[in-house]
């Protein structure tokens, strides 16, 4: 029993282990499911909202560059400019008019005050001037520039080019010379300031709860970084103007040729995710996913989104503490079920010794009512043998007590005959008595007195005793009336003792005599 337990209870934790350890890998590769999608959607939107505002500025920049106000040095051009910066205040810093000479007409945003102290500017001997002055097109900064104000930015500048046959002066030009090219006048350039500082807050503010711990990089075509937020990186600013490619980004550390080729195909414009291992111990992991901004069909920036492993390691950690868990409860069940099964081992032995000891007793005693049993077999077979014994007899006495019955039968039937038949001889004798007394002479009567007297009183006797035999039959029979009268005693014994003597002489010749003497 207890090695049952025992097989039981490492099965039930191989299986719970096995069985948690699985569903966990479900779940860990379901939340990494959801930490790739969100971070694609994440990547995705940036991208999306990037590009509108590239779109936005861009398109502000075309209508600027057009405005014949602009083109005239019209003074009501300032406010275009303060209008567009409205327009799009979460992604550009801040726009610029420059003139043909690269000196500043305009900054929007300015107050009077710091109007008058920037005013005349020259700026002529950044990029943002002179490749659109020489180029006459759209200039694109690579990079991050540093600006007067030491705060890095990217620019996009165009160029303004009056194309009309006729230029119509103005006292606001900053030069009395313009440059005439067979697209037109150069009359200056506008430029969009964009500082990464709004576009982190603008990324802030377009990130939602669920990948606010993400961290978002932006990159332009070279693979200078533009925008650094890293959740576990306190100095993202100070990465501003660095290479993806330099030794010292943490994430890029342990990584190898192969995060540098998705890396390297990204800036080129290809959208994708790969899952890269944070430290050498492999326990942090992250998904880097990446996508391009694209405006028009020109690529200018790759928004990458890393996406920490968090809640799927803190799923794991929760599916293994609930499997230490259980495993520990089966564990302690087992041992509790041990401890029963010795208890219940121990009650079962002194149970199966009372149970032998009760056993054994009842043993004997079934062998005893056995015996008894037999015994009483033995004495039902007797009493069987002396009932039909009995019955036998009872046959035989029944048949013996018809033979009585007959024998009374034919008894009573004699006794009834015989009194029958000795009634009838006495009445002739009675009547024939009566008959000589009356015929018979007073001497004769004298001398055979006594003799006729003991005939009549002995022949009374035998109808009497003929009489009471009947009656014994009426009684037999249930037919007896009994009828009362009374007797006179003295004359009855006088005629006994008359009779006595005068029938048995010997008396008298042994001077025997029988006296009978009357109570007074």
């Amino acid at each position: 029993m207890l090695s049952g337990i025992v097989i039981l209870t490492i099965s039930l934790s191989i299986f719970s282990y096995h069985y948690y350890k699985s569903t966990a890998n479900q779940i860990l590769e379901t939340a990494l499911k959801d930490i790739r999608s969100n971070a694609k959607i994440q990547a995705h939107d940036l991208s999306l909202i990037l590009a509108n505002g590239l779109d936005s500025i861009i398109t502000n920049l075309q209508i600027l560059s057009s405005s014949p106000a602009v083109m005239n040095y019209d003074n009501d051009s300032l406010g275009l400019f303060n209008a567009v910066q409205k327009s799009t205040n979460e992604l550009p810093d801040f726009y610029m008019w420059l003139d043909e000479d690269g000196e500043l007409l305009w900054i929007s945003g300015m107050n009077n005050t710091t109007y008058k102290n920037i005013r005349g500017l020259d700026l002529s001997h950044n990029q943002y001037y002179t490749v659109p002055r020489y180029t006459l097109a759209p200039y694109y900064s690579k990079g991050v520039m540093e600006s007067i104000d030491n705060i890095p930015r990217m620019y996009i500048s165009y160029p303004i080019i009056d194309s009309r046959n006729t230029h119509q002066g103005n006292n606001n030009s900053s030069s009395s010379s313009s440059i005439k090219t067979s697209l037109g006048t150069f009359k200056g350039v506008v430029v969009a300031a964009i500082s990464f500082d709004l576009t982190n807050n603008l990324l802030k503010k377009i990130s939602s709860s669920e990948v606010a711990r993400n961290s978002i990089i932006l990159l332009d075509k070279s693979g200078e970084i533009l925008f650094y937020s890293y959740s576990n990186d306190n100095s993202s600013n100070s990465m501003t103007g660095k290479n993806i490619f330099e030794n010292d980004i943490e994430f890029l550390t342990p990584q190898g040729e192969i995060l540098d080729t998705f890396l390297k195909q990204s800036i080129e414009g290809s959208s994708g995710f790969r899952d890269i291992i944070i430290d050498g111990s492999g326990s942090k992991k992250s998904t880097v996913v990446s996508n391009p901004v694209i405006v028009d069909g020109k690529h200018f920036w790759t928004v990458f989104v890393i996406a920490p492993h968090y809640l799927a390691s803190d799923v794991i950690a929760l599916f293994n503490q609930q499997n230490d868990t259980s495993i520990f409860i089966i564990i302690m069940i087992a041992l509790v079920a041990i401890g029963v099964s010795i208890v219940i081992l121990s009650w079962n032995k002194s149970l199966e010794s009372l149970v032998n000891t009760r056993t054994i007793e009842l043993r004997s005693k079934s062998e005893e009512l056995n015996r008894a049993n037999e015994s009483l077999i033995q004495s039902n077979k007797q009493i069987i043998s002396v009932n039909q014994q009995l019955s036998l007899s009872n046959e035989q006495l029944a048949v013996a007590n018809e033979r009585l019955e007959s024998h009374d039968k034919m008894q009573k039937e004699f006794i009834n005959i015989a009194a029958h038949e000795l009634r009838t001889p006495i009445m002739p004798i009675l009547g024939g008595l009566e008959l000589l007394d009356e015929k018979l002479d007073n001497d004769i009567k004298e001398r055979v007195k006594e003799e006729l007297s003991m005939i009549s009183r002995n022949a009374d006797r035998l109808h009497k005793l003929a009489e009471d035999i009947l009656e014994v039959s009426s009684i037999e029979s249930g037919n007896f009336r009994l009828d009362k009268q009374e007797t006179d005693l003295d004359f009855l014994i006088s005629n006994v003792i008359s009779d006595i003597q005068t029938k048995y002489d010997t008396y008298s010749r042994k001077n025997i005599s029988i006296v009978f003497y009357k109570p007074a």
